[in-house]
């Protein structure tokens, strides 16, 4: 608590602080504390005539920086507003052969902590927070089913593949011209 005194008759104006911090954006003055009464402008005190209590309106707030982690994306920073309901930002980041999973708060996890557009309140509450959420990515997996088209005898079963691998048969195969 601030206590600013002005003698009679002054203009308020020049008396009201502003206030800058990393923690809180400000909102406005308020004749409550909870900042349900009376939007205060400083024009509507150009002179003081009893004492009054004004109160600061401020949103609790916190930076998350988003990094791609390998994929493809400049970094982006949100600013995070706590107890608003407020969504982190979808993921815009890609990654050639990998699917999205989530945020981490390192680069070299396996397993997101978070889930993309997870709400602010589950990252932070500390206002004033610098935090770096990194991509998580799992490289895609793939099935290939093979169908004999009508053939009545011999198959070949199914293949398991992950991007960017060779798989020994594959070789046979184009060796034999059939790839």
């Amino acid at each position: 608590d601030k206590v600013v005194e002005v003698a009679y008759g002054n203009d308020v104006e020049a008396y009201l602080p502003t206030l800058d911090s990393t923690k809180f954006e400000f909102v406005e003055w308020n004749t409550q504390a909870d900042g349900n009464g009376a939007t205060v402008v400083a024009s509507d005190y150009k002179s003081v005539s009893e004492s009054r209590t004004l109160y600061a309106v401020l949103r609790r707030k916190f930076t998350v920086t988003f990094n791609a982690n390998s994929g493809v994306g400049e970094d982006k920073t949100q600013t995070a507003y706590i107890a608003e309901n407020q969504k982190l930002e979808a993921n815009v980041f890609t990654k050639d052969g990998y699917h999205f999973l989530g945020w981490a708060t390192s680069n070299d996890a396996t397993e997101p902590e978070f889930a993309d557009k997870v709400a602010v309140d589950e990252v932070s509450t500390t206002p004033g927070e610098a935090i770096t959420l990194y991509a998580v990515w799992d490289i895609n997996r793939y099935t290939i089913v093979y169908d004999g088209n009508g053939a009545t005898s011999g198959a070949v079963e199914n293949s398991e593949h992950i991007y960017d691998e060779d798989k020994e048969y594959y070789k046979r195969w184009a060796k034999l011209g059939v790839l």
